[in-house]
């Protein structure tokens, strides 16, 4: 049994208790976000006309993941969310079958993705590879109060706590992918800043992160987005996500070897 806890303003504050990988106890209902959204800080996030319902939905997918016994996880934000949409066919032909659960929840920022992690979202899971898209959603606010380092840093962060909770995994931390259509918008410079810090800081992480920048699949050659790829130059269309699971193979593959199931 463990005592999981959510960290914040300097404690831990417990919100349950686990059992074999499972939630047991009843915790708390989630209120409003009103602390300071650090982006190295874990932090729920809030549906108002669902307040649980964030907390209720990332509960969910690790249990899907765990009832599957999968070998490989997506996790991150709406463009990982995706890949059951949009993404879907792509998904069922290429991924399923190799074990994959997709475990992201649109609007996370890495304070999400490490709230979720301590509320045991990889309890019970031992997976190959953790496919980690995070940061694009910490790019409209947090790069502006907190600056891109920052951002870096919580990216960063949140490889370290995949890696300690799953220590068998190989963590492919794809860097944000590029957004605006318009080359010259100063969000394009910002993305790279933020992944250039984001490799910089993985670069110590030994073999089990490998840090990947695949912005040159999604841009045509004059550095544009096709809206046949990004309709709204963010998300990913059909062509985007086989564009994605094109260059994602020959990663996942190499590191499966002859063990795909």
């Amino acid at each position: 049994m463990s005592i999981l806890t959510e960290r914040g303003a300097g404690e831990d504050r417990p919100v349950g208790e686990v059992h074999d990988g499972n939630l047991v106890e009843e915790t708390p209902a989630l209120g409003p976000v009103t602390e300071v959204q650090d982006p190295l800080v874990p932090l729920h996030a809030y549906w108002p006309d669902n307040p649980d319902g964030w907390r209720d939905r990332g509960r969910e997918l690790a249990r899907e993941a765990r009832s599957l016994d999968s070998r490989i996880l997506f996790l991150g934000d709406s463009i990982t969310q995706g890949w059951g949409a949009e993404g879907l066919a792509v998904w069922e032909a290429r991924f399923a079958p190799l074990k994959a659960a997709n475990m992201g929840i649109g609007g996370d920022r890495t304070q999400q993705i490490l709230w979720r992690l301590g509320d045991g979202a990889l309890e019970g899971l031992c997976p190959k590879v953790v496919v980690l898209l995070i940061g694009v959603n910490n790019l409209w606010k947090d790069v502006h109060e907190f600056g891109a380092a920052r951002v870096a840093d919580g990216v960063a962060a949140v490889v370290d706590a995949i890696g300690r909770h799953c220590p068998g995994a190989v963590i492919l931390a794809i860097g944000i992918l590029p957004t605006q259509a318009d080359p010259e918008n100063p969000m394009r410079a910002i993305v790279r800043e933020v992944n250039a810090l984001v490799r910089e800081r993985l670069t110590t992480r030994g073999d089990q992160v490998r840090s990947i920048d695949l912005s040159a699949v999604f841009l045509e050659p004059d550095g544009a987005i096709s809206p046949e790829i990004m309709p709204d130059a963010c998300h990913l269309s059909a062509q985007g996500y086989a564009r994605f699971a094109d260059a994602l193979e020959p990663w996942i593959h190499d590191i499966l070897g002859d063990d795909k199931v």
